[in-house]
């Protein structure tokens, strides 16, 4: 299962990561969390993730990047769902000074979405596709991204990296 970040939705997956796993005979489901609504909620993103997740039957990987990286997380903490591996790509920080910083520079972070989302490397025609692929988000799942908090006593019983 291929979970997004914020701002994207189920294309930053598909032309490359999904065909990568398919060829290797995974069964690949991209979750989509792309919603107009301005005034979704975690927990709107966490229930569908449940269902999506509860309609899999056999071994559940999920790698999930930035925003997915929190939303994944939540929803371990209130599902406790039975997976097999978690892997998070660039996830939110943690770090308290980290946090600010973002806080601080979101607004020019957002102003040069190219610079922040893309190396370099990438073609500027292909850069421009995808830049106006990206959606808003809500501001409540904004300020999930800046002000994530790790649970306080919850046990992680899931394979980790270190």
């Amino acid at each position: 299962m291929l979970v997004h970040g914020a701002y994207h939705g189920p294309w930053c997956w598909e032309d490359n990561f999904k065909p990568f796993f398919v060829k290797r005979g995974y069964s690949v489901i991209v979750v989509n969390f792309s919603n107009p609504n301005p005034k979704v909620k975690i927990n709107d993103y966490m229930e569908h993730l449940n269902e999506v997740v509860g309609e899999i039957s056999g071994k559940v990987y999920i790698i999930s990047h930035s925003l997915g990286t929190a939303i994944v997380e939540k929803y371990i903490t209130k599902f406790s769902p039975k997976l097999e591996a978690v892997v998070f790509l660039t996830p939110s920080p943690v770090i308290k000074r980290l946090q600010k910083a973002f806080l601080v520079n979101f607004h020019n972070i957002m102003r040069s979405k190219s610079c922040f989302y893309f190396s370099n490397r990438l073609d500027e025609s292909v850069e421009s596709v995808y830049l106006d692929k990206f959606t808003d988000e809500s501001r409540q799942i904004e300020l999930l991204m800046i002000r994530k908090k790790v649970p306080v006593g919850y046990e992680w019983n899931y394979k980790t990296l270190g």
